[in-house]
C-alpha cells in the first residue's frame, strides 16, 4: 500500500510538472503614434512619409521546445515618397505601445526620436526606442536594435520601404499556468 502511494504520488507530481512546463500562450497587439513634428500614425516631410503599421493580433506559444522563447513582430514602418533630396523630420517622436492581453493584461510604452533623413532611393532614418527591454509579467520582451541603439528604417527603393520592428519574448517566471 505504501509503495502504491509513493508511485501514485510520484506520477501525479510528474504529470503536474509536465503540465506546468508544457506551453505558455501569449496574446498581444501594438499601437503607435508620432508626436512633435507630426501627429498620428504617419509623419510627412517634403514629399517623404513614414507610416507605422500596427500589429492587430499577435499570438505566440512559448514552449519547452524553444526554452520558452520566441521572436516576434511589433508591427512595421513604411517609408514612402520620391523626394530627390534628403528630407528630415526634426523633433519627430514615435511612441510604440505593446498591449499584452494573455496570460496577464498590461502595457508598455516605448518612445524614441526619429533622426536622420530619407529620399526616394536612400535612407539614414533611425528610431531610437527606449526601453529596449521590459516585462509585462510574467513575459519579458526585447526590441532588436542595431548596435543596441536604433531601428534603421529602409528607403522606399529597398523592400518597398518596409521595416519590421522585431524583438523577442520569454517566460521570465519559468512557471506556466
Amino acid at each position: 500500500m505504501r509503495w502504491t502511494r509513493m508511485v501514485l504520488g510520484g506520477a501525479i507530481g510528474l504529470a503536474l510538472t509536465a503540465q506546468v512546463a508544457s506551453a505558455q500562450s501569449v496574446s498581444y497587439n501594438t499601437t503607435g503614434a508620432f508626436t512633435g513634428f507630426c501627429v498620428g500614425i504617419s509623419c510627412t516631410s517634403g514629399g517623404m512619409t513614414i507610416t507605422y503599421n500596427p500589429l492587430a493580433n499577435g499570438n505566440i506559444v512559448l514552449d519547452a521546445n524553444n526554452s520558452f522563447y520566441s521572436q516576434l513582430s511589433y508591427g512595421s514602418f513604411t517609408v514612402s515618397g520620391n523626394a530627390g533630396n534628403q528630407q528630415f523630420f526634426p523633433g519627430a517622436i514615435f511612441s510604440l505601445t505593446i498591449n499584452q492581453t494573455t496570460p496577464t493584461g498590461g502595457s508598455q510604452v516605448i518612445t524614441g526620436a526619429i533622426t536622420g533623413g530619407a529620399d526616394g532611393t536612400s535612407s539614414g532614418l533611425r528610431w531610437t526606442p527606449l526601453p529596449t527591454a521590459f516585462s509585462i509579467l510574467p513575459i519579458g520582451y526585447t526590441v532588436f536594435t542595431v548596435q543596441n541603439s536604433f531601428v534603421a528604417l529602409q528607403a522606399p527603393s529597398s523592400n518597398n520601404g518596409l521595416t519590421t520592428i522585431q524583438g523577442d519574448m520569454t517566460n521570465r517566471s519559468g512557471i506556466v499556468p
